[in-house]
């Protein structure tokens, strides 16, 4: 049930589409120690299906960004000594992007944060689907009114981010996904773990598809990236984001853990997140496109 669900909300490719039809995001993240959290979740939403994937980061963070791959857009965007400018550069975008991605790689410059805030504010007024991820956590968990209420965001902690945003809503660590959702004002929360807990505090589903038990760094930024495309979808299919963000959501966990998965078994204890990425495409065929 849960496949056929999401199966329904994945958009049919045609030979009629324009380039950027299937989906435009942004990665907002990437500093001088983290470039490679960037690339990851860039990289995943181009393989799960995304046309054009911008990175906004450090300016330190462009050429290595750049290197590792032509088909992302890469601006030097962040500037911890100017917030303002980090939103003008950002902002200008806007337009261009269904989708934005906020956190792999960002770092915790306080000068960042501020400008990302902004972006955030910006990104709510214009009414862009959200993801969380990495860093972007650490934001909401300092500053929770920069996302509470926002019902087109998602947030996508693991066990210790789930515990902070948990006690920075005064909340103790053993509360459910469906009530820190509602304490958030209907973000969609989607706790990564053996098991993936995904809830808008009105609807609760588990992503049961097996993963993988290596735990090289770089995979929860694949499914932040899979999720911004996820997210793209949603805000064509419904661009008053009447239905919910669980089903998309749901989408993205499936795809990537099947994506460790397929890695896993061909790797083993040697597997990377490069080959998850490289398995994005075979995951994303068995899963939702077994049958064509």
């Amino acid at each position: 049930m849960a496949t056929a669900e999401v199966r329904a909300v994945i958009p049919e490719l045609s030979y009629e589409q324009h380039k950027g039809e299937m989906g435009k995001v942004g990665v907002v993240g990437g500093s001088v120690e983290y470039t490679g959290a960037p690339y990851y979740a860039g990289a995943a939403a181009l393989r799960a299906g995304a046309d054009l994937v911008h990175v906004f980061c450090d300016p330190a963070a462009c050429v290595p960004i750049k290197s590792y791959s032509p088909e992302l857009i890469v601006h030097a965007a962040l500037d911890a000594a100017d917030p303002d400018g980090t939103l003008a550069a950002v902002h200008k975008w806007f337009p261009a992007l269904h989708s934005l991605v906020i956190g792999p790689g960002l770092g915790r410059n306080p000068g960042v944060f501020a400008g990302v805030r902004k972006v955030i504010e910006a990104a709510r007024a214009a009414n862009k689907p959200l993801v969380l991820d990495g860093d972007g956590i650490q934001l909401v968990v300092e500053t929770p009114a920069v996302l509470s209420g926002y019902k087109r965001a998602v947030l996508t902690p693991n066990v210790n981010e789930y515990d902070r945003l948990c006690a920075a809503m005064k909340l103790d660590p053993g509360t459910s996904p469906a009530v820190l959702s509602k304490v958030f004002g209907g973000v969609t929360i989607v706790r990564k773990g053996q098991i993936d807990v995904i809830s808008d505090g009105e609807r609760t589903v588990e992503c049961t598809e097996r993963g993988c038990p290596r735990r090289c760094g770089g995979q929860g930024d694949v499914l932040a990236g899979a999720m911004g495309t996820f997210l793209a979808w949603h805000v064509n299919k419904d661009p008053a984001f009447d239905s919910s963000n669980v089903v998309y959501a749901l989408g993205a966990c499936m795809l990537t853990r099947k994506s460790a998965n397929i890695a896993y078994m061909a790797c083993g204890r040697s597997t990377t997140t490069l080959e998850l990425l490289k398995n994005v495409g075979p995951a994303f065929k068995a899963l939702f496109e077994s049958d064509l």
